[in-house]
């Protein structure tokens, strides 16, 4: 193994080269939570999620498909989602330069085994960037000024909580960017006591990272598989209202998909999209000499959680199957449109999937969250 990668590190002319040749190398071991990245990238973008602080940031997610850049998500209430920008736009330039060559684009937290995710690196102070983007193949790039502003996705998730009105019914929306801070479960509890309170079904938008098991655990509790036994405090609201729709897709990783495995087993609602990641393991971050983090699988949690059936290179298949569209979307959501028509079908006839009885579900899998 070093000596086949060797020339290959020799020869890479700066860091972020360096970390290519390192992740690609670190497929070779098949496991996920696996991957190098910047220590500043890891500042701005990782650790903010994990303390629950604000960074300067975009609140932009970017993948690449063949030659082309495109958003993958312009988070809920960030700088882009504000300023027009949508999931699916081609991102042609930053500041005038071709994005590929922006040297304002850098590798986010990007697992070795998986698509690459690129972010924005804001410069020093609250200067905006010019993004030119297109929404359909064959348009102009139209430009748009982009102010970065202190942000993160705990702040993502709760601008995200909605009430969509359809078919004179009202579903409770809410995206759950990460589970990785208990904050994330404070803004759902708060949601279905509040914003939820007379909505007729629930859509847990179940995409993206995974993060703490006693903050999956909890959001578990308020589907259904509420506490007994003293191994951890209720939350306040519990959702018994109607049908609970849960979102996922192959970006759905780690925690989240052993929420959606238990989700599912339990009958606890309806998973709609396609398969998640396959990607369950304990990790954490440990820090090289020149400040690059490296993130290292640890244990198989996800095993320990599920009662034995093992996640890690197994996907959680979804109840419903949704073809999803990644580029030119214009702005619609695919998955979301699923899911609120899941919701409905579901509403119209309740003996399709009834709503748990949350005195009738096994405890087995609810752990301790401290606040």
């Amino acid at each position: 193994y070093y000596k086949r990668w060797l020339p290959a590190i020799e020869q890479a002319p700066d860091t972020d080269a360096l970390h290519d040749v390192i992740r690609a190398s670190l497929k070779e071991f098949n496991a996920s939570h696996l991957t190098i990245m910047r220590g500043d990238i890891y500042w701005r973008f990782a650790r903010t999620e994990f303390a629950n602080i604000k960074e300067m940031q975009y609140g932009i997610d970017i993948f690449k498909e063949g030659e082309r850049y495109f958003v993958g998500d312009a988070m809920a209430g960030g700088p882009c989602f504000n300023a027009g920008i949508r999931a699916g736009d081609e991102l042609v330039s930053i500041d005038g330069i071709p994005t590929e060559h922006s040297p304002a684009l850098a590798v986010g937290l990007s697992d070795a085994l998986f698509d690459v995710h690129y972010v924005i690196v804001p410069p020093l102070g609250d200067q905006p960037v010019r993004l030119a983007l297109r929404k359909t193949p064959d348009a102009n790039p139209v430009e748009v000024s982009v102010a970065p502003m202190p942000f993160n996705q705990i702040e993502a998730t709760r601008n995200s909580v909605r009430v969509i009105e359809e078919n004179g019914k009202r579903l409770g929306y809410v995206r759950v960017y990460h589970v990785l801070d208990p904050e994330i479960a404070k803004i759902v509890d708060q949601a279905i006591g509040k914003a939820f309170a007379d909505v007729d079904a629930l859509i847990l938008d179940l995409r993206g990272s995974g993060g703490s098991p006693a903050v999956m655990s909890r959001l578990l509790a308020m589907v259904g598989n509420a506490s007994q036994g003293g191994r951890g405090q209720p939350p306040k609201n519990i959702f018994k209202r109607g049908p609970v729709v849960g979102l996922i897709d192959k970006s759905s990783r780690s925690a989240k998909e052993v929420f959606a495995h238990i989700f599912q087993a339990k009958n606890l609602g309806t998973l709609v999209g396609e398969p998640t990641a396959g990607a369950v393991l304990g990790s954490q971050f440990d820090i090289l000499a020149d400040g690059t983090r490296v993130l290292l699988p640890m244990t198989d949690i996800g095993t320990e959680l599920t009662g034995g059936v093992d996640l890690e290179g197994n996907p959680v298949k979804p109840d419903v199957a949704v073809k999803i569209t990644r580029t030119y979307k214009q702005g619609r959501d695919d998955l979301v449109e699923a899911g609120i028509a899941e919701a409905l079908r579901q509403l119209k006839d309740p003996s399709i999937k009834p709503a748990p009885d949350p005195s009738t579900v096994e405890e087995d899998f609810l752990l301790p969250l401290s606040d």
